[in-house]
């Protein structure tokens, strides 16, 4: 090959070239000692930095970069150990730049970094004073240009470089020759390396054209022993200039999630509300097919972020526009395949996150690298499965590794796979001690997910020994389990094996061990949550990661997988001898997270809308729920509604009718000395409100406990709702009523009264209220006392009984139209013989059809009823006074009952008349 396709080589490729180094070169000439280079003129530090503020702005260098300036351009060798966004260009740039001849060659595999660095340092110069050469190179005259002398820098790929003697070739024809050669992401040359090339391996052949040029290696990413194999292998001249720095990034917030049976959308949903915030972001994927999936997920969860996926197998054109309009800040998002942002020369990448982890910590301190290299924070977020990582020791993997070579790839995989899984410590610490940098006992960065984890009450570990003991029970008597066998036997779920549905007698145990522990979790409402799947799988990990459970890979037939097996420390919990302590899953941490900031929103509401939170109990507003807390929020949530809807006087009257009740509380706490809130609690004043109970009976049904006086409160409501017309309340001037059937009783269900059930199997409202209403209930207690805490109006109730009516289900009417015990008709109860008679009346006129069509407009009945009705029908509601409001409701009151009589076949006959009824909610 000539160069890179891609900037860095996929899986597959990777191990062909390491199968291919493990033929090449099978007997090696030995190393000869490199001798040390000639002794040059010091060099005038002043001028450095006269050169450094000329062509950069820059005042001074940053730490370490002086030093090795001066020793390359005082001929020495250098090699040069920095993290990602340390300034290590500056080395080989400064060089090229200061000196008045001759030229540099700048060895790298990332083409679109040495393209997007020729681009910028000749926009930085003002002229042309840098070139890429290779594949990937369209004007061929550039490589005549370039042996002629004309660019102080050369940038050129491995296999250019050794392939066509590229550095002999500058040597020779450029005048003052080579300066200086750079070999960057000089950890590729070493075999112990994340990232070894062969290409890499010849190119100490650099060494052998130009034996009296510096050469400077530079990485951010070797540990100890690989920086042996680099300085050996490219054979730096005795007394070479070392420059290493810490790995520690201070900026970048590191964190893992390990993930459970999330699907793309769910484990990407952070990354879509972070891009709202702004900022650069790569999110890299393993493979082109995740690189699809990322993007389509991101661009579903917010349409309006610039996401653009990028990867090997697109065109050419449609790469060139992902990478440079995320360079040029056009586009927010690139989701890529592992190498892209290794070929980026972006510094304010302000997030990288992994959709799946890479094979070593050496690949992912390198890719976190890319993000914040301008020195400001950045966010890091490892997204990762057990599976994911036990993949990686499969034969598509580790096809053609032997020996060292095998062993060392297996042992970077095991490090990523204990940095990812860390459940307590410190993740940057964690890097430093695989580099093998020393840092102070205990200390931690403070901006990891480990250290808030660790600082942060509501995410410390807390007792799973419940959940925890199903799989571990599972796992003692099921040993070498996969994960997918293990969550099953936990959860009950095993359905044998094959075609067959076999049950091994191990996992006829296991199911028989989980079994009770089982039945306990879900009979204990606070446990049962966690018996989910993802739950499960979440745990599992977290046992594997605490030793509970012992993990190794299995190689399949088509891939490797984990298997569990019980350690002694395990074992004693699933014997009862132990507990287990562990962080809480994701999901808990995460619904904890925005529990507690919508708590903070509901009492910011709260306080703003004038309400005395301190009345409210701490647990409610903790929890978001509880009587208190729904009801005011749901009061002044209704209101500030109907003042947003423009209906100012509804809400108004509603306002005046809390004030009469809350008068009234008054009065009662005075005339018996007690506080107001023991006659009536403010909560219980607003559903009150709003429900409207018009009987003593009710208001207790409504909650109301303070006995005296609550005769003269139901009757200042029932009058109240009258003079303000809230509720839809009107007095009626004919009081006789229909005659109406005394006892539960069903009626042929209408023939049109077709419902499908809920998705979720949940009952409808109007199924709720019909079984609560056959229990015994009344129509005002079922309106206060709704299963969201949040009360109804009573004449909501008598719609959903009413709906029961016509879905054939046995209601008892009188008792719907009159108020519990209490002989009188409830608010809303059913029409006078007037009434109806003339309903009859307008259908006729109307050729309306209630019973024989499937639906009708009210507009058309008005219409056949005309006079002051019909006229109401062509207001919009709206702009209706209070006083047609209230005409209005009354005679839909009345409709509703008709209506629904009519459809179950009924037909009343009218009644002696009764106390006269005022009908309100």
């Amino acid at each position: 090959m000539d160069d890179f396709d891609d900037f860095m080589l996929s899986p597959e490729a990777e191990a062909a070239l390491a199968a291919a180094e493990a033929t090449l070169d099978a007997a090696p000439a030995p190393k000869v000692p490199a001798k040390a280079a000639a002794p040059r003129p010091p060099v005038d530090v002043r001028a450095l930095r006269a050169t450094l503020k000329e062509t950069w702005g820059y005042d001074d260098f940053r730490e370490g970069q002086e030093a090795a300036v001066a020793a390359v351009c005082g001929g020495r060798d250098c090699a040069v150990y920095w993290a990602t966004g340390s300034g290590k260009s500056i080395v080989y740039q400064l060089t090229a730049l200061h000196q008045a001849r001759g030229v540099v060659l700048v060895i790298s595999p990332l083409v679109s970094l040495m393209m997007d660095q020729v681009k910028t340092l000749n926009m930085t110069c003002g002229r042309e004073v840098a070139c890429f050469l290779g594949s990937a190179q369209t004007d061929r005259s550039v490589e005549d240009r370039a042996l002629r002398g004309d660019y102080r820098l050369v940038y050129a790929t491995p296999e250019k470089t050794a392939n066509q003697d590229l550095a002999g070739a500058l040597d020779r024809n450029c005048p003052g020759g080579l300066a200086l050669i750079a070999v960057d992401e000089a950890h590729c040359v070493s075999e112990w390396g994340h990232d070894f090339r062969p290409e890499y391996r010849r190119l100490g052949s650099v060494r052998d054209a130009c034996p009296g040029t510096p050469l400077v290696a530079l990485t951010a990413t070797a540990a100890p022993r690989v920086r042996g194999d680099i300085e050996s292998n490219l054979r730096l001249r005795p007394g070479f200039h070392v420059a290493a720095k810490t790995f520690d990034r201070p900026n970048l917030a590191l964190r893992c999630k390990r993930l459970a049976g999330e699907g793309p959308a769910a484990a990407l949903k952070s990354t879509a509300e972070a891009l709202r915030d702004g900022g650069a972001t790569i999110v890299y994927c393993s493979t082109r097919g995740e690189v699809e999936t990322a993007t389509a997920a991101l661009n579903a969860l917010d349409p309006a972020a610039k996401v653009a996926g990028y990867h090997a197998g697109m065109p050419p054109g449609d790469r060139r526009d992902a990478h440079y309009g995320f360079l040029s800040g056009k586009l927010h998002c690139v989701v890529a395949t592992v190498a892209f942002g290794m070929g980026i020369d972006k510094p304010d990448i302000r997030r990288v996150v992994h959709y799946s982890p890479p094979k070593s910590m050496e690949e992912y301190y390198q890719q976190v690298g890319r993000a914040g290299r301008d020195g400001l924070p950045a966010e890091c977020l490892l997204l990762f499965k057990e599976s994911q990582l036990v993949k990686y020791n499969s034969d598509f993997y580790t096809k053609g590794l032997t020996g060292d070579g095998l062993a060392n790839f297996q042992a970077s995989l095991e490090s990523m796979r204990r940095f990812a899984g860390l459940t307590d410590g410190c993740r940057r610490a964690a890097i430093l001690d695989h580099f093998k940098e020393p840092y102070a006992k205990g200390w931690r960065c403070g901006s990891c997910d480990l250290c808030r984890r660790a600082s942060d009450p509501g995410t410390r570990d807390r007792d799973y020994t419940k959940p925890a003991r199903l799989l571990l029970a599972a796992s003692h008597e099921c040993a070498g389990a996969t994960e997918t066998d293990l969550v099953d036997l936990a959860l009950g779920t095993f359905k044998g094996k094959g075609a067959s549905k076999y049950v091994p007698p191990q996992h006829a145990r296991a199911q028989a061990a989980v079994e009770p522990l089982l039945a306990e979790i879900r009979r204990e409402a606070a446990w049962r949550r966690f018996v989910t799947k993802d739950s499960m799988k979440s745990f599992l990990g977290e046992l594997a990661a605490r030793a509970y459970l012992d993990q190794r890979s299995v190689k399949g037939a088509y891939a490797a997988y984990a298997v569990y097996d019980i350690s002694e420390r395990g074992s004693a919990v699933a014997r009862g001898r132990a507990n287990v302590l562990l962080p809480p899953p994701q999901f808990v941490v995460d619904e904890e997270a925005r529990e507690a900031a919508r708590a903070a929103k509901r009492k910011a509401e709260l306080e703003t809308a004038g309400v005395d939170v301190s009345k409210i109990p701490k647990a409610e507003l903790d929890a978001g729920k509880g009587p208190a807390l729904t009801a005011e929020l749901d009061w002044l949530r209704r209101v500030k509604a109907w003042r947003d809807g423009g209906q100012e006087a509804k809400a108004l009257a509603y306002e005046q009718l809390l004030a009469v009740i809350l008068k009234w509380r008054q009065d009662m706490a005075e005339a018996h000395e007690v506080a107001p809130c023991t006659v009536l609690p403010d909560h219980l004043a607003k559903t009150v409100a709003y429900s409207m109970p018009t009987t003593e009976q009710a208001l207790r049904d409504a909650g109301v406990r303070f006995g005296a006086g609550a005769k003269d409160l139901a009757a200042l409501i029932e009058q109240a709702v009258v003079d303000l017309g809230v509720g839809g309340a009107v007095e009626k001037d004919d009081a006789t009523p229909v005659a109406l059937p005394a006892g539960a009783r069903a009626f042929p269900k209408w023939k049109f009264a077709l419902e499908k059930p809920n998705k979720n199997g949940k009952p409808k409202p109007w199924e709720l209220s019909h079984a609560r209403f056959a229990g015994g209930d009344s129509c005002a207690a079922i309106a206060c006392d709704q299963p969201n805490g949040k009360p109804i109006m009573t004449r909501t109730v008598v719609g959903h009984l009413l709906k029961a009516l016509i879905m054939g289900q046995p209601v008892d009417l009188r008792r719907l139209h009159l108020d519990g015990a209490a002989a009188r008709p409830l608010p809303c109860g059913a029409p006078t013989a007037a009434a109806w008679d003339a309903l009859d009346e307008a259908a006729a006129a109307a050729d309306v059809d209630v019973v024989g069509a499937e639906s009708y407009k009210a507009a058309d009945l008005a219409a056949g009823v005309g006079g002051d009705i019909a006229a109401l029908a062509e207001i919009d509601y709206k702009e209706k006074t209070e006083a047609q409001v209230r005409d209005w409701n009354a005679w839909n009151s009345d409709r509703s009952w008709w209506e629904a009589l009519k459809r179950a076949g009924y037909a009343p006959s009218p009644e002696p008349p009764a106390k006269k009824a005022r009908c309100g909610s």
